[in-house]
């Protein structure tokens, strides 16, 4: 009787460290993911950060001329311009303001798998009379 006793206690110390290991992989495999999907969050960041600023200082050289409201380009994840179907972020430029002789512009960039916005900045430019806006 008193072998099984023993034998039952260690069984049971034995269920109890399994569980402990298991709880802790599974916080860990948790922790692990959170981190992943934050560091996939803060690259796409840093990315839309260069497409957007990219496209504020070019609206900012060129002073563009006759612009249509709103304009959407699309990028790949190499930051190479990209067919929508293809495209891993859009940024779209719109003309939000046209104080003579300033043009403000609201410039979004959002991943396109999720829609969701990862940058939003405003850029302004002085009008330069005749000049032919260039594609960004």
């Amino acid at each position: 009787m008193k072998e099984r006793s023993g034998f039952a206690l260690f069984l049971t110390e034995q269920l109890i460290v399994i569980a402990v290991f298991a709880i802790c992989a599974a916080v860990c495999v948790k922790i692990l993911s959170v981190a992943h999907t934050k560091t996939v969050d803060a690259v796409d960041t840093r990315l839309a950060l260069v497409i957007a600023e990219n496209a504020a200082e070019h609206f900012k050289a060129t002073g563009f001329g006759e612009i249509p409201q709103k304009i959407s380009y699309f990028y790949d994840a190499d930051l190479n311009p990209a067919l929508p179907c293809n495209a891993a972020f859009e940024l779209v430029l719109t003309i939000c303001e046209n104080i003579e002789p300033i043009i403000f512009a609201d410039i979004s960039v959002s991943r396109v798998l999720d829609n969701a916005e990862l940058i939003n900045l405003t850029a302004s430019t002085r009008r330069i009379k005749g000049s032919i806006g260039v594609a960004i």
